[in-house]
């Protein structure tokens, strides 16, 4: 899906569980889904979605 739009993948980073609690505390929002699977907690970081022109 990401690599669809155009996604620089080396966006995506990977957080150690006490990193992610600690970037946690800083967000707008938590979603709770109840998703029990290993690694399935993301943080999403807003912007702004700008279309590239097609070169």
């Amino acid at each position: 899906m990401i690599e669809g739009h155009g996604t620089d993948l080396k966006t995506i980073t990977y957080l150690r569980r006490e990193d992610f609690y600690e970037r946690s505390k800083k967000a707008y929002a938590i979603v709770a889904t109840g998703e029990t699977s290993l690694y399935a907690n993301i943080i999403l970081k807003k912007g702004v979605v700008v279309e590239r022109e097609n070169v």
